[in-house]
């Protein structure tokens, strides 16, 4: 991978959605599936997720949900984006569904409103992204679509939901307030976009196969080396 950047791919796993899970497995990069765990579940289990890619010698951690479609480009210009900024969080972006008409992305200008409603974001629309005439963005928000940062900095920030209650939300909302309040610079690769399986945004899913497994089998983490 690029320059010093050792990353693990951390996949929110609740879900088993197979054109997704596919395009993970044809990355150049170690990935963890964090399987069958609410989001409370996995801040829970955070220290042990990091101490994991510590040990298997890894620098960053880069997130992603499990129902995004990654292509190897976009996973390149994020790693080189987190290489070129190591004191600060760098990330993708995706579609907020597959039906909004423009469509919008989960980056945002200028502050974050109080609390995770629709009303607290002013999103990029994907056109103006793609028309960028840098490399990089500015963002206020880190949507958990491909968000990496060096093991130290998930640390100080770890994997918290908003409010703290099981089964949680709002995990990508809490992290981008607190590295806002902390001064932490937030930017985006240009070339980082995933495409989101999103029905429709801030909607379950009525798709069968986008079914929750939490709860249903055992939660586990499981490692999976980089590909030959």
């Amino acid at each position: 991978m690029v320059g010093p950047v050792n990353p693990l791919l951390v996949i929110l796993n609740p879900r088993s959605i197979d054109e997704c899970l596919s395009s993970y497995r044809e990355l150049p990069v170690a990935r963890l599936y964090v399987r069958r765990m609410s989001e409370h579940r996995i801040g829970e289990r955070w220290q042990e997720i990091l101490e994991l890619a510590a040990e298997r010698g890894h620098s960053h951690l880069s997130v992603i949900a499990d129902d995004g479609i990654v292509r190897r480009p976009a996973l390149e210009a994020v790693l080189e984006l987190a290489r070129e900024h190591p004191r600060g969080f760098s990330t993708g972006y995706s579609n907020l569904d597959e039906t909004l008409d423009p469509p919008f992305v989960n980056l945002t200008k200028g502050p974050l409103g109080p609390a995770p409603a629709k009303s607290a974001y002013r999103m990029y629309e994907l056109g103006e992204v793609m028309r960028w005439q840098r490399p990089t963005l500015p963002t206020t928000f880190v949507g958990m679509s491909l968000t990496t940062a060096r093991l130290e900095l998930w640390r100080d920030f770890p994997f918290r939901t908003w409010g703290n209650a099981d089964p949680g939300f709002a995990s990508d909302f809490s992290l981008s307030q607190r590295l806002t309040d902390a001064g932490v610079v937030m930017l985006a690769a240009r070339e980082g976009f995933t495409w989101h399986v999103k029905e429709t945004w801030s909607q379950m899913d009525v798709d069968p196969r986008k079914g929750l497994l939490v709860g249903v089998e055992p939660e586990e983490l499981v490692y999976k080396e980089v590909r030959s």
